[in-house]
């Protein structure tokens, strides 16, 4: 707790703690040192900047010692953080003493919305009592900075979906025999029986990398076979980055097979016709939806693995 009580400090002042030159934050997090000789600690509130993209925001702490509070929200929703400068929180004292204390940032954590930690550079404060019991006077401002990470070309490396639902189309149940066996290689398998024009949706958790990196390419991996390879058949790709409101132009795979086959749809330098951001790969926006296509019925189609890698550079 920190003395003394509220109702002998409740004339305090407040600083802001600030953010700038921020992309898509999704979190924060920070310590506040300060002498408790001088002022006491009285609140502290999230700002309005972490909200301002219309995501939602959870709250943790204050955590309060004799010396520090420290404090952190973090946000959900499938919109893209907010990106510019803004109020993180605002932090208010009262007044002990006449004097100068320092105000000092530490463990300040700040990451986008797919919890990739974005690097930072802080400037401390300090806050001046003119006299006892007086409104506290800001005489620096609390700032806390992005350092712009470097962005190297790679990869995501192939990463699987983790939640799925049947779509419109064919007889309306997708792939209907254990959905969720495309999660994984080799644990089980998904099965659209007997269904041509069957869809199904998955989609893929976050997939972080730096902000200041350009999408190349993107490539999806078809681990699948069929019962009967009468006919003409495919499994057909489309990409989402919005929920699936809007999609790309689709990809096929045509080459049927009896036995399990893999194949990747698109490269390292196919971006599938159009640019993509970042928060485009958040959760809830990235979806992948797989169609059964054949002209020879009954037909049924087995998924076993349906992972998605992302290139990236600068």
């Amino acid at each position: 707790a920190v003395n003394p009580p509220a109702q002998a400090v409740a004339s305090g002042g407040s600083i802001d703690i600030r953010v700038s030159s921020v992309t898509d934050l999704g979190a924060y997090g920070f310590e506040l040192t300060y002498d408790p000789a001088v002022v006491a600690f009285v609140s502290v509130t999230n700002g309005s900047f972490l909200g301002s993209s219309g995501r939602t925001i959870i709250c943790a702490g204050p955590v309060v010692t004799a010396t520090s509070v420290a404090f952190g929200c973090d946000s959900t929703g499938s919109q893209a953080g907010p990106a510019g400068t803004g109020t993180l929180a605002t932090v208010v004292f009262g007044a002990v003493a006449e004097g100068t204390s320092d105000l000092t940032l530490s463990n300040v954590l700040l990451d986008d919305v797919g919890g990739v930690a974005i690097p930072v550079t802080v400037d401390d404060g300090q806050i001046t009592i003119i006299a006892p019991a007086s409104t506290p006077a800001a005489t620096a401002a609390v700032t806390v900075t992005p350092t712009p990470p470097v962005c190297a070309a790679s990869d995501t490396g192939f990463h699987s979906p983790g939640l799925e639902a049947a779509a419109p189309g064919g007889s309306g149940d997708g792939f209907e025999v254990n959905p969720r066996g495309a999660f994984e290689d080799g644990a089980g398998f998904a099965t659209d029986s007997d269904g041509s024009g069957d869809r199904h949706l998955y989609e893929h958790p976050t997939l972080a990398f730096a902000g200041n990196c350009t999408v190349n390419g993107i490539e999806v991996r078809l681990d699948w076979w069929l019962d009967d390879t009468a006919g003409t058949n495919s499994l057909s790709i489309e990409l989402s980055w919005d929920g699936g409101t809007s999609w790309t132009a689709s990809k096929s795979d045509a080459v049927a097979s009896l036995s399990e086959r893999s194949t990747i749809l698109g490269d390292p330098s196919d971006t599938w016709g159009r640019t993509w951001t970042r928060s485009e790969f958040s959760n809830g926006r990235f979806v992948v939806r797989v169609t059964a296509n054949s002209d020879s019925l009954p037909h049924s189609f087995n998924l076993d693995w349906l992972p998605v890698k992302i290139y990236y550079g600068p």
